[in-house]
């Protein structure tokens, strides 16, 4: 009798441990630069980077700095300051995977989720240049640019005479309280004509688990 439950424990440890290798899998990162940031994130928390304003006259230096003002202040919203935003961009992804428990690095290079965001992710669901050109029948990149979207890896990205959309999934983790990865995404949204520039940060939870999905911003 020993033996057996001997036996059924180790069966339950090994189980326990395939699972949670499972689970430490899921959390992945495709930009190297990412993930160079988060193995030595004390030092990147650190790191000294160009004066980003936001409203009240306080600025953030750094992205220990940023991570405490960007959820409390709006950003100053001249053309230079929003081309600033663009160097912190690994700060909103070094505070979303704040306690991460394993993180692995990936290349995504024949990954799908480049064609995924082409043709599910709503874009009437986050502020960008392309949300007004959005309705009911065309909400995608691939409905609103059919033929004109080009996809690899992990990007997607709709490049015209005039504008430059770029997104790009850099971390696929686990963010809430269920077993299903979500996506960490940098939106790039330059006009080539003009002064338009705007660099997000964005969140969709659960993404495998619709036919469409949707994204937050973050912070």
């Amino acid at each position: 009798m020993k033996i057996i439950h001997a036996l059924v424990f180790a069966s339950a440890l090994f189980i326990t441990a395939c699972n949670n290798s499972n689970t430490d899998s899921q959390n992945r990162v495709f930009n190297q630069a990412l993930f160079s940031s988060y193995q030595h994130r004390d030092t990147s928390l650190s790191e000294k980077r160009t004066e980003l304003s936001f409203s009240g006259g306080v600025a953030a230096k750094n992205c220990s700095s940023y991570l405490v003002l960007a959820p409390k202040h709006d950003l100053e919203e001249s053309v230079n300051n929003q081309i600033i935003k663009s160097e912190y961009l690994v700060c909103d992804a070094l505070g979303l995977l704040a306690g991460t428990r394993k993180l692995d690095y990936q290349d995504a290079s024949r990954s799908d989720y480049g064609k995924q965001l082409s043709r599910k992710l709503d874009l009437r669901s986050f502020p960008s240049s392309l949300h007004r050109m959005s309705d009911a029948d065309k909400y995608t990149l691939n409905s609103l640019f059919p033929g004109q979207v080009t996809t690899r890896g992990n990007l997607a990205i709709l490049n015209t005479d005039d504008w430059t959309f770029r997104l790009e999934v850099v971390a696929s983790v686990k963010l809430d309280n269920n077993n299903q990865p979500d996506w960490i995404i940098w939106l790039s949204d330059e006009a080539k004509v003009g002064n338009y520039r705007a660099y997000t940060t964005l969140v969709v939870y659960n993404p495998a688990s619709d036919n469409s999905f949707k994204a937050r911003v973050y912070p």
